[in-house]
């Protein structure tokens, strides 16, 4: 009896890892990519050191996604650890930054996408670039080759397709969304940037605070989930990672018809009691000197 086959669609980190997941199996597996190497978005990331999972408690991290309690037991299987170790596996050292961010030591992704692409490829995975995916019904794909001048377009049918596109924040890179045209609109949620800032009309006086931070302040938009860290003020509103934590919470507003509400602590280390005496007016200075 003949292998199932499998096709997946998209050689970035979700294609990747199925590839290999599958690989274990008895299944003869074709990854396509439409760009001409594999995980250009990832490579693009790791420029800055690939920051590639976060050390947190498992407790606290998990909780930064929607659908948390859905992914609650995913997460708990493949965790952080986890993740270090199938590093190691790809000889890859790891570290964890002051951040609790996970590294890298190399600081790169390059290094870590050749080992893992050599692992599958002596896996008997099989890539084909170049190869952009227009069609899909059922497990049958119409295909566009374009690695000869003249794009050659056909059909493939497989057992079983794993669709691993990307979502739409990068379609230079192959993040460009077009698979969702493949599917029946009533099934897809529309999409949501993630990591967004607030945007603000700020009035002409704070024009001189743009580009800087608030330092070490706590911020909330419901009092149960206050977040510590700084914010930037920026021309156009405010942008951080504090902010990108809160960014569900504020979208929730939004969704529910409210005006945006982002409550800040400027000084949480001072009681109040302290804050309201350093803030008195005294013989030695004016109270516009002890404000500034």
């Amino acid at each position: 009896m003949a292998n199932k086959r499998i096709a997946i669609i998209g050689a970035g980190p979700a294609g990747l890892m199925a590839a290999e997941v599958l690989s274990q199996y008895d299944y003869e597996i074709d990854v396509f990519e439409q760009k001409p190497s594999a995980a250009r978005k990832f490579l693009m990331a790791g420029k800055t050191g690939l920051n590639i999972s976060h050390a947190e408690p498992l407790a606290q991290f998990i909780e930064r996604y929607d659908h948390a309690e859905w992914l609650k037991p995913w997460v708990e299987k493949w965790d952080a650890v986890w993740i270090q170790n199938w590093m190691k596996g790809l000889g890859i050292d790891s570290y964890v930054g002051s951040s609790g961010r996970i590294f890298p030591v190399e600081m790169k992704a390059a290094p870590l996408l050749r080992a893992w692409l050599k692992r599958l490829a002596e896996q008997q995975v099989k890539f084909f670039y170049r190869h952009r995916c227009i069609n899909l019904q059922g497990t049958t794909l119409t295909l566009e080759n374009q690695n000869n001048q003249s794009s050659e377009t056909f059909t493939q049918q497989y057992d079983a397709v794993v669709l691993a596109c990307g979502a739409v924040s990068w379609s230079q890179l192959g993040s460009d969304g077009t698979w969702q045209q493949w599917m029946d609109q009533s099934s897809i949620e529309p999409f949501q940037a993630s990591n967004a800032g607030v945007l603000h009309t700020w009035s002409a006086f704070m024009e001189s605070c743009f580009g800087e931070p608030l330092k070490r302040i706590n911020a909330w938009v419901e009092p149960s989930q206050v977040t510590h860290g700084d914010i930037v003020i920026t021309h156009y509103g405010l942008e951080s990672g504090v902010i990108y934590k809160l960014g569900r919470d504020l979208r929730e507003q939004q969704k529910q018809g409210k005006s945006l509400n982002l409550f800040l602590d400027l000084l949480p280390d001072v009681e109040l009691t302290q804050l309201v005496k350093k803030l008195q007016a005294s013989k030695k200075q004016s109270l516009t000197n002890i404000w500034r």
